[in-house]
């Protein structure tokens, strides 16, 4: 239990350092070909979860963790995924990044709800029409359609 106990607080240790001196933290702490245990796995999920969140939104970061080895498909206690996030804050390039990447389009959080209907309420209507030509929504792809010709 104690070196569970001193792996957190290393792990805790190490994103505080990464958000105060960036990549090179990064790039020191958690080298590309590390093997991680699932704890050290777990760190690398939960942190690209919270930098994709919109309260802590740090593109950089979330590049970072994916190349580091982090589930793009993690989900936060809500059932969000880093790409749903980033829908929200209608960044493309991140989108396009996770997607790069392994990130599904059908995932649904617990409230019902894919990358793409977050986007939608968010009124992202160039990520809406991109997550809807990937997904082969052709019904989005038609309301985008007549609202662009209004």
């Amino acid at each position: 239990m104690e070196k569970r106990q001193e792996t957190k607080r290393f792990f805790g240790r190490a994103f505080d350092a990464t958000k105060r001196i960036g990549k090179k933290a990064m790039d020191i702490l958690a080298p590309k070909k590390m093997k991680m245990s699932e704890e050290e796995q777990g760190w690398l999920n939960r942190n690209l979860l919270r930098n994709a969140s919109p309260s802590h939104y740090s593109p950089a970061t979330i590049r970072r963790l994916v190349k580091k080895g982090a589930d793009v498909n993690a989900r936060s206690r809500m059932g969000r995924t880093a790409l749903m996030h980033a829908a929200g804050k209608g960044d493309m390039k991140i989108c396009k990044f996770l997607i790069k990447n392994g990130a599904r389009l059908d995932l649904k959080d617990t409230e019902d709800k894919t990358a793409e209907s977050i986007a939608m309420s968010h009124v992202e209507l160039d990520i809406v029409e991109m997550l809807a030509k990937l997904s082969g929504n052709e019904k989005t792809l038609l309301f985008l359609k007549k609202i662009r010709q209004h």
